[in-house]
């Protein structure tokens, strides 16, 4: 094909090579252009060299005053004094997408996806970035949060409800033992009460949580121990309580269990460790075990239970409880009688 020189009377030739990267170079600039994502070139100032047709319409510039301003001017993301640190980053990383806004013609923020690449061509450095408006998605994950916090909000309702209407079972069965005269029955059900608590505890505990679908044994137990100290009116002087519980959280069909377990082994120390004003300490050590499961080591220093009172066939009332809930959530108990009353407890742990 013979082009004639517009500089000179010469005629040139076309050949098909140059022909074929004449095409290839149309059909990029044509793709860039007709992308619906918002493209734009700028150089290390931060002026914009080029913008597609996508640009003005995203922004509402026109291209001619885009191509007259700088990132600084539509992106408060990166004021001048920014915009060096950024231009290095995009260097050393190449591509990468972040979230930002872009500030329209008529002052309208639109939150957008940042695609930059930094390229070489020439002996000049060029960030060609890629941008596109993610305002409907904002919209949808903002609908999705509010989704999300009006269950939040149902959900801890229901956990104060429940914790509310525990609390007047208890009551109920307090109003109700002014009127037992049989020592035996009123202290059945004192531990009823206590039981029925240490259930309340736990949704008083997923009420306040910040997920409501765990609860921190660290914070749980100690509240859980401290309210029976104060139920059975021990003195510090008498029984010392020891902690030591490392962050460990369990879901509420875990948590329940746990609770009454545990109230079940300290109420027992509390009541019939140390007889006669006796002296003594109670240790409480929960800990997760690094393979998937939690371990409960509560022990006394007291008189020990007697060896008989362990046995399956002569278990008290609240030792049988605590083979139930362990079996319910099938854990694994050992008890030690030497020298008081060790019980190490391993649960499986719930992910």
């Amino acid at each position: 094909m013979l082009n004639k020189d517009k500089n000179s009377n010469r005629l040139s030739v076309k050949t098909p090579v140059n022909k074929l990267l004449d095409h290839k170079m149309r059909l990029t600039q044509f793709s860039i252009e007709q992308n619906a994502d918002a493209a734009f070139w700028m150089g290390p100032d931060a002026r914009f060299i080029y913008v597609n047709e996508a640009t003005t319409h995203m922004l509402g510039y026109s291209r001619e005053q885009l191509l007259s301003m700088t990132v600084h001017d539509i992106n408060p993301q990166f004021p001048r004094e920014a915009w060096p640190e950024h231009w290095k980053e995009v260097k050393e990383r190449g591509t990468y997408t972040f979230e930002s806004n872009l500030r329209a013609i008529d002052g309208k923020m639109i939150p957008v996806d940042i695609t930059p690449h930094f390229l070489e061509f020439e002996g000049r450095e060029y960030n060609c970035a890629f941008v596109r408006d993610i305002s409907e998605r904002k919209l949808v994950e903002e609908q999705m949060r509010s989704s999300q916090k009006e269950k939040d909000v149902l959900l801890r309702e229901v956990h104060h409800r429940v914790k509310n209407n525990l609390q007047i079972i208890c009551s109920l069965y307090n109003l109700q033992s002014g009127y037992i005269k049989d020592r035996e029955a009123f202290g059945m059900v004192k531990e009823c009460q206590n039981r029925i608590r240490a259930i309340s505890l736990v949704h008083e505990s997923l009420y306040h949580s910040e997920n409501m679908s765990s609860i921190n044994l660290r914070e749980y137990v100690p509240i859980l121990v401290c309210s029976l100290i104060n139920y059975y009116e021990i003195g510090p002087d008498q029984i010392r309580v020891k902690f030591d519980i490392e962050d460990t959280f369990i879901d509420l069909n875990t948590a329940v269990p746990c609770g009454l377990i545990v109230n079940e082994i300290v109420a027992n120390s509390l009541l019939y460790a140390f007889p006669d004003r006796m002296k003594g300490e109670v240790s409480i050590i929960i800990r997760p075990s690094g393979e998937g499961e939690i371990e409960f080591m509560l022990s006394d220093n007291g008189i020990g239970i007697p060896d008989w009172l362990i046995q399956p066939e002569k278990q008290s009332m609240g030792l049988h409880l605590i083979d139930v809930l362990i079996s319910q959530v099938k854990g694994r108990l050992r008890i030690n009688n030497q020298n008081g009353t060790r019980f190490h407890i391993v649960l499986k742990e719930e992910k």
